[in-house]
C-alpha cells in the first residue's frame, strides 16, 4: 500500500515540476592570463566573470586593480567585485619560491560596458611603472538583446 502511495504522489507531483519554468543561474567564465593583453568578452547580467592572473607573491609582486571605469567614469554598477583579490601558490612541486595565481572575480549586475585595468608591482615602488599590465572590457548587454533571457 505504501508503494502505490509514494507511486501516486510521484506521478501527480512530476507533471507540475516539468511544467515549471527553469530558473538557471549563467555558466560563469573563467579566463587565465599571463601576458600584457587586452580582452574583450559579453557577460550575461548574472553571470560571474574569473580572473586567474598568473604571478608570483614571494617576489613582492602583486596583481591590483588599478581602475574599474565606464563610459560615466565609473563600473561598479555594471560589475561588482565578489571578494578581493586573492594569492592561490601553485601546488607543491619541490622548487622554492615557485609562482601561482592572482584569482579575480567580478559579477555582471547590470547592462553596460565595463573596463577593468590591472597592473602587476610591488606596492611600495610607487614611482616605478607596473612589471605588467591587463586589461578586459566586460559587455552586459540588456537582457534579450542577445537573443537570451
Amino acid at each position: 500500500m505504501r508503494y502505490s502511495l509514494a507511486i501516486f504522489v510521484i506521478l501527480c507531483v512530476l507533471p507540475t515540476l516539468a511544467d515549471a519554468p527553469a530558473k538557471l543561474q549563467p555558466a560563469d567564465i573563467e579566463l587565465a592570463v599571463s601576458e600584457n593583453n587586452v580582452l574583450t568578452l559579453t557577460a550575461r547580467k548574472g553571470q560571474t566573470v574569473r580572473l586567474r592572473l598568473e604571478g608570483n607573491a614571494t617576489t613582492g609582486y602583486e596583481w591590483t586593480l588599478v581602475s574599474q571605469t565606464d563610459a560615466k567614469g565609473n563600473a561598479r554598477e555594471i560589475l561588482s567585485a565578489v571578494g578581493k583579490i586573492e594569492y592561490q601558490p601553485a601546488p607543491a612541486d619541490g622548487r622554492m619560491g615557485a609562482g601561482g595565481e592572482f584569482l579575480a572575480a567580478f559579477r555582471a549586475e547590470k547592462p553596460g560596458l565595463a573596463k577593468l585595468a590591472f597592473a602587476y608591482k610591488r606596492p611600495w615602488e610607487k614611482d616605478k611603472a607596473p612589471d605588467r599590465t591587463f586589461a578586459i572590457f566586460v559587455r552586459v548587454p540588456a537582457e534579450g538583446s542577445d537573443g537570451k533571457k
